[in-house]
């Protein structure tokens, strides 16, 4: 073998190892990513599922402890995922995913924490498409419109209050945007309805 072939063949071996290395580098880099990616994206969802049910009162680990049921009431065109809350393996509500397509600029997403008895412990907009300055306000970071839900249910307020003030209920509406909060009070209601028609299955 000439000295110009054993140039190549070490110049060959050299660039299959340097290529093996690169390999197992960007193998283990994206392994170790794509764990933390999944940590951080379950911690995000921790932390706005957290905003309506106090963490305090719950010790499973109801990420996993989910169900996806499709009802009408829940105004979604897909399944809505139900998160069901323990403490000690006893009940102590659920978070339920909804969604309402009645707003002004079309759907609007939302979590609804409900304990046990039926009350509300929270509501959030997760996802919404409303005017700037309108009907934006649904939004937390925008007003506290939105905790007006917190404590009631609909025991203590029966349906009929259940509607903004224009339409003779307990909930104010924005100046020039009524659509947008008359469809989450309809959507609240409907998943406190939900939650008590299924109340028996869903845990």
């Amino acid at each position: 073998m000439n000295k110009n072939n054993k140039q190549i063949i070490n110049a060959g071996l050299m660039l299959a190892l340097f290529a093996m290395v690169g390999t197992s580098v960007v193998t283990i880099t994206n392994k170790l990513s794509k764990d933390k990616i999944i940590q951080n994206e379950k911690n995000a969802r921790l932390a706005k599922l957290y905003q309506v049910f106090d963490k305090n009162t719950v010790n499973n680990n109801f990420l996993n402890d989910a169900i996806d049921l499709k009802n009408d009431l829940l105004d979604s065109k897909k399944p809505a995922q139900i998160y069901r809350l323990r403490y000690n393996d006893i009940p102590v509500g659920v978070i339920v995913e909804s969604a309402t397509y009645k707003g002004y600029s079309g759907k609007i997403s939302l979590i609804i924490g409900i304990r046990f008895d039926g009350s509300i412990s929270g509501v959030r907009v997760v996802r919404h498409q409303e005017t700037p300055g309108l009907g934006d306000k649904i939004d937390a970071r925008k007003s506290d419109w939105i905790k007006k839900f917190n404590n009631k249910s609909l025991k203590t307020n029966n349906t009929k209050q259940w509607q903004v003030q224009k339409d003779g209920g307990i909930f104010t509406q924005f100046s020039g945007a009524t659509i947008t909060p008359r469809a989450i009070v309809k959507a609240v209601k409907n998943s406190l309805i939900f939650y008590e028609q299924n109340k028996l299955t869903l845990y």
